[in-house]
């Protein structure tokens, strides 16, 4: 049992421990005390110094109660006016072109939450409006601030100019222009959705679908080069692909310098039309050096500084063959040191056999090469002796030419006397006591179309040779034309003892032709069948369509054309032997006009003969479709002309 003084001392170390906690508490209290102080002295300063802040801002801040009256404004809020004695909300209202707008953000903003609105005064400023509302001391506040930027937005208006004028000029460019990373397309011009045949109003295009629109075996080089450029291992990469379309491309990458780092540039240039070129190129080239190599002239490039034959086609094998190479040598050397560029000389190879050789060098200066055409000039004499005698020919063919067109037009005057007169005396052949005096008129009338016919077809023929010949296009239906000619004659042939038989596998046939030539092509070749049949023949008129041509064919059983005079029959004056046909004139140019007609209309003529079983003449022209008939010619209003060509094709068949 513990003694009273044990109880004593036990109480007294009680009272010493709970003494040094209330000692402890009491340190721990004024320490606390000092901190809240300090700390209360801080946030006094940091209130102070934001008050400043506040008051000293360049941006008006005014504060409103919950009935918008202004219970704050800080000293810098437009120093021009004084805020307390003006309605805040009027002042907005007024001074502002949206101020309606600000009236009702305030209006309508809640609690510890915030609205903002970019406001423009009538002065062309723009501030950015912050406006919130909090509570204090169970009042509502509502803050306003007025933020400047007009600065800024003239800089953004600018910068949003520039973007938008480069965005033009990049559309307008021919190549495809694609901004982007590796994922997404940050920009793509006009020109590229056109490349790749993308819908120009589509959005969200990723590169992995511009990928997918590269031919699936270069998908994977593209992507490979666009990572090197990412990673900076090359500064740039030119790739040329092609696209599932078959469009031939190429794609320069490289890196746009920004804060992104992985921001690359691309250019799409659509190749096609120069890799045609160049593949016409190559077979160009691959044409020019075959054609070189088979030369009848010898062709050596030289390296201007070294002298060496860097190149030589086979002629200038074979001349070395005949010629020393030193003495080649010795002719272009000479030829360089007097720089004759450009010009041919003659150099002497041998005097006995009057062999010489012709030079010209031509100075290729960018290619620092010189092209040497070595031509052998042996038995130059009889060659200049065939010159003169071609000279000679063309000559004589010039004379003759001149001496048909002059006869024509000596001839013409007379025979167009000679038949007015004689119309003029069938006129009035009942003045005349003659029984004879028709058939005089008629023989007369014939001759004089036989002499019309000989002066236009030598007109004409020298009109060909020449070049001249001039062409009149219709379009017209040809089966109605060829059976209209066709009624004519039979009607011109009556009770002469023959006939023409017409017939067509089609109905109705549109040509491009020149009607008068068209005519004199089928007159000439009926007049020719009827001149080489006998009195009773029947001639047959076919028209046949085969592919896109229409074929006109002209059929007789005369006496028919020896096989080795065909050849001979499109001749200028080749005739066939005059023995084989009856009492019929001609002088041989006839069917010389026919294909040279038919050849300016694009068509040409073809024969089937048997020597005494008659000839069959097809003439072919391209059929016209979808042509408007009301540019069509009339066939009823050739009448005239279709009897005139007729009176002068037939002039020399005597019944």
């Amino acid at each position: 049992m513990k003694t009273r003084k044990q109880k004593l001392d036990e109480n007294i170390q009680k009272l010493k421990k709970l003494n040094e906690n209330i000692s402890v508490l009491t340190s721990n209290i004024k320490n606390e005390e000092l901190m809240q102080f300090e700390y209360k002295e801080d946030t006094l300063k940091i209130e102070k110094n934001i008050n400043k802040s506040i008051e000293e801002s360049d941006m008006p801040i005014v504060m409103l109660d919950e009935k918008n009256k202004m219970i704050y404004c800080n000293q810098n809020s437009w120093r021009n006016i004084n805020l307390n004695k003006v309605n805040i909300l009027n002042y907005l209202y007024k001074n502002f072109k949206n101020g309606q707008e600000c009236v009702e953000m305030i209006n309508e903003v809640g609690v510890n939450s915030f609205k903002s609105i970019n406001l423009y005064d009538n002065e062309e400023k723009v501030y950015r409006f912050i406006c919130t509302k909090e509570m204090r001391d169970n009042k509502e506040i509502k803050i306003c601030i007025f933020n400047d930027i007009t600065q800024s937005t003239i800089i953004q208006k600018q910068l949003n100019d520039s973007e938008e004028k480069y965005r033009k000029l990049m559309d307008v460019l021919t190549d495809g222009v694609i901004i982007h990373d590796m994922n997404e397309i940050k920009y793509i011009n006009d020109s590229a959705f056109k490349i790749f045949k993308i819908e120009k109003n589509r959005t969200n295009i990723s590169l992995e679908n511009l990928k997918r629109k590269i031919h699936i075996d270069e998908r994977n080089q593209l992507s490979e080069s666009l990572e090197e450029v990412k990673c900076g291992k090359v500064s740039k990469c030119i790739n040329k692909f092609k696209t599932v379309d078959d469009i031939c491309i190429e794609v320069i990458t490289t890196k746009i310098e920004t804060d992104d780092s992985n921001i690359l540039l691309s250019i799409i240039v659509d190749i096609s039309e120069m890799e045609e070129a160049l593949k016409q190129l190559e077979a160009n080239q691959k044409t020019y050096r075959a054609l070189a190599q088979n030369l009848p002239d010898g062709i050596v490039v030289i390296d201007k500084e070294s002298k060496d034959y860097i190149y030589q086609n086979k002629s200038m094998i074979k001349i070395l063959k005949k010629v020393k190479m030193d003495s080649i040598n010795k002719f272009i050397n000479d030829y360089i040191s007097n720089e004759y560029y450009g010009q041919t000389k003659r150099y002497e190879i041998d005097k006995n056999k009057s062999c010489f050789a012709s030079i010209t060098i031509i100075d290729r200066k960018e290619e620092q090469q010189l092209l040497a055409i070595v031509r052998l000039l042996e038995n130059e004499e009889r060659v200049l002796e065939a010159i003169k005698e071609l000279d000679l020919v063309n000559a004589q063919h010039h004379v003759k030419n001149e001496f048909l067109i002059n006869t024509s037009k000596l001839l013409k005057d007379p025979i167009n006397n000679v038949a007015n007169m004689n119309k003029i005396l069938e006129q009035n052949k009942s003045e005349f006591n003659s029984k004879h005096i028709e058939n005089y008129t008629k023989l007369v009338k014939q001759n004089c179309y036989r002499l019309q016919r000989v002066i236009n077809n030598m007109n004409e023929i020298v009109d060909v040779e020449n070049g001249v010949c001039s062409v009149e296009f219709v379009y017209c239906d040809i089966i109605n034309l060829t059976k209209y000619i066709v009624d004519c004659v039979n009607g011109y042939l009556n009770d002469k003892g023959v006939y023409i038989k017409f017939n067509s596998d089609i109905n109705y046939s549109i040509l491009k032709i020149d009607l008068d030539k068209v005519q004199k092509i089928i007159l000439n070749l009926i007049s020719n069948a009827i001149k080489f049949s006998e009195i009773g023949s029947l001639i047959e008129v076919y028209i046949y369509k085969e592919n896109d041509f229409i074929n006109i064919a002209i059929k007789d059983n005369g006496v028919g054309i020896p096989k080795d005079r065909l050849k001979f029959i499109f001749t200028k004056f080749g005739q066939v032997d005059k023995t084989l046909s009856r009492n019929t004139e001609g002088c041989g140019v006839g069917l010389t006009l026919v294909k040279a007609f038919l050849k300016l209309q694009g068509g040409y003529i073809n024969v089937n003969s048997e020597e005494g079983r008659g000839s069959e003449f097809i003439i072919s022209l391209k059929e016209f479709k979808n042509i408007d008939e009301k540019v069509l010619v009339d066939t009823n209003e050739l009448k005239d002309s279709i009897f005139e060509n007729m009176h002068i094709e037939f002039a020399d068949i005597y019944f």
